[in-house]
């Protein structure tokens, strides 16, 4: 059977692949901030009959993203998907958002992706298979009104796929 993690995996598009993936037979490493929210998701999947670690974490801290890859390692012999969905979006202009505007979505929204991808990837490269997919926005590709430092940090995780797929390939 086959493993998906996926951060971020209580709402929105997180949940909405989850429940495709479990539907689809992958056994899932799943986290969120809200412990609730997690037991939610567990009970609407068990009918599926997979395996699911769910883990309360947040993201946008190092120590709970480094915990949450020992656990999925530890509970999973192999890891063939990995999502990084978690993120944030605070409205703002650059030049007059106050600083921890900027560095809480550079904490969650690329630096959890570039830990997780770089744990995750060498577990990849290792099997020699995987696939990393990283929820960016238009916000990458295009300036967004009223969201400069989503924007950056949207355009920093493209790159970092941009470069993923040339090392991973």
């Amino acid at each position: 059977m086959k493993t998906a993690v996926i951060t971020g995996a209580t709402k929105g598009i997180g949940k909405a692949i989850a429940i495709k993936l479990a539907a689809s037979g992958y056994n899932l490493a799943v986290c969120a901030r809200t412990e609730k929210d997690l037991i939610a998701l567990q009970k609407e999947l068990e009918p599926t009959g997979v395996q699911i670690l769910t883990v309360v974490a947040d993201c946008s801290r190092k120590a709970d993203v480094m915990n949450f890859f020992e656990r999925a390692k530890a509970a999973f012999t192999t890891i063939d998907v990995l999502v990084n969905n978690a993120g944030v979006f605070l409205t703002g202009n650059i030049l007059d958002e106050d600083d921890n505007t900027f560095e809480l979505q550079q904490q969650l929204n690329l630096n959890s992706t570039y830990y997780f991808s770089k744990c995750f990837g060498k577990i990849m490269r290792s099997q020699r298979s995987g696939h990393i997919f990283n929820i960016c926005s238009i916000a990458s590709v295009q300036s967004i009104e009223n969201a400069g430092s989503y924007s950056v940090t949207k355009t920093a995780m493209l790159s970092l796929n941009n470069v993923l797929r040339k090392e991973l390939a």
